[in-house]
């Protein structure tokens, strides 16, 4: 983030954590999504969608889905793209932009938690510690097929 003087973000707030993506990733915000149970989905995967004739999958936020109440409901979520690809993110509150500055940034770990995201940057925004999401690197990880 040392680049720029100021970025625009999508701020994710959580349950436990709190995310955020660089704006230009961010597909659309669709509430009312209907998302469909998957069985052969990883943990972290709470199902599919279908966003415009494509089937998404759809990640939770924060970790693995919690035995499937949250599925075959309708929820809100954050469709990311990247070139071809597209995620969804199953959001848990109202996510909200902001302009992030420098002075907001702080040091985070040397080494990254082998989690889902891939984090590139951390930051304080409203007295709250924020994760920035490396998209591009979140979904090569997650791409399995080519």
């Amino acid at each position: 983030m040392a680049d720029e003087a100021l970025k625009t973000l999508l701020c994710l707030p959580g349950k436990h954590r709190n995310y955020a993506v660089e704006f230009p990733y961010a597909e659309e915000i669709c509430k009312d999504m209907m998302i469909s149970l998957m069985p052969c989905l990883p943990g972290h995967f709470a199902g599919v969608c279908n966003y415009k004739g494509s089937i998404v999958p759809v990640v939770c936020q924060e970790g693995s889905a919690s035995g499937g109440e949250e599925a075959e409901v309708r929820q809100m979520v954050l469709v990311l793209r990247h070139q071809k690809y597209f995620l969804g993110i199953l959001l848990y509150q109202e996510p909200y932009l902001t302009q992030i500055g420098v002075d907001e940034q702080i040091k985070g770990p040397e080494q990254q938690e082998s989690g889902l995201w891939v984090e590139k940057a951390y930051f304080m925004w409203n007295g709250s510690l924020y994760s920035l999401i490396d998209v591009e690197k979140t979904l090569e990880k997650l791409v399995i097929f080519e």
